[in-house]
């Protein structure tokens, strides 16, 4: 794997930085997202248990627009 890596980096070296940070940021996002879904799906069963977690992590009001 290290072999290919390396023969990878030069063969395409002035666009491997770009490849790499677009490999790396759809990766980021996807755990990102799924972490969001996780801990949101653990609130709710903990609400569900009795736990009144989601009272304390509410998401702020929207600002009111002025009239």
């Amino acid at each position: 794997m290290l072999i290919i890596a390396i023969a990878f980096t030069l063969a395409l070296l002035p666009t491997t930085p770009y490849i790499f940070a677009a490999l790396d940021a759809a990766v980021v996002l996807s755990f990102y997202v799924a972490t969001g879904l996780r801990n949101k799906r653990k609130f709710e069963d903990a609400e569900k248990l009795g736990y009144r977690l989601l009272q304390l992590y509410r998401r702020r009001p929207s600002v009111p627009s002025d009239p």
